[in-house]
């Protein structure tokens, strides 16, 4: 016997943290200091605060590093195929 099946799960409104502070992407690719500096915290990281040529912000709050906001806005799905093969003895 052959059995094929589809399990699923979706979940909504989970729970979540986002960080409100996070610089955005093209500020950090243009100040990402690249493999040779691994280790090394480049002085005009967007993180860091301000950026030090226009001392314009780069975070909504420059002077923190994390803002977590606590939100249920999050969604989940999972699929998964199921099978089974059963072989019985034919001749006793």
């Amino acid at each position: 016997m052959f059995q094929v099946g589809n399990v699923g799960a979706r979940g909504t409104k989970l729970f979540r943290f986002r960080d409100l502070n996070q610089p955005s992407q093209a500020q950090i690719t243009t100040f990402d200091p690249g493999p040779q500096y691994a280790g090394f915290t480049f002085p005009n990281c967007p993180i860091a605060g301000l950026d030090a040529s226009s001392n314009a912000p780069r975070t909504v709050f420059p002077s923190l590093f994390y803002v977590n906001q606590f939100e249920s806005t999050a969604s989940s799905t999972y699929h998964a195929l199921q099978t089974s093969l059963r072989a019985s003895n034919w001749h006793g």
